[in-house]
C-alpha cells in the first residue's frame, strides 16, 4: 500500500493548493515517501504500536 497513493484527498488538496510545476516536481518524492512508509510499517506491524492493524 502506498499511503501518498491512497490519499485522494491529499492529492486534490495540493493541486488546488500549489503552482501546477511545484506540483509535478514533488510528486515523485512523496509517491517514493508513501510507499517507504508502507515498508517501514509492515516491518514494525508486530510492534507494540501497530498491533491494532
Amino acid at each position: 500500500m502506498n499511503f501518498y497513493r491512497a490519499d485522494a484527498a491529499l492529492t486534490d488538496l495540493l493541486r488546488i493548493h500549489l503552482p501546477d510545476a511545484l506540483f509535478r516536481h514533488i510528486e515523485p518524492h512523496l509517491d517514493r515517501l508513501g510507499a517507504g512508509a508502507s515498508i517501514r510499517c509492515a516491518a514494525t506491524r508486530e510492534g507494540c504500536c501497530c498491533r491494532a492493524w
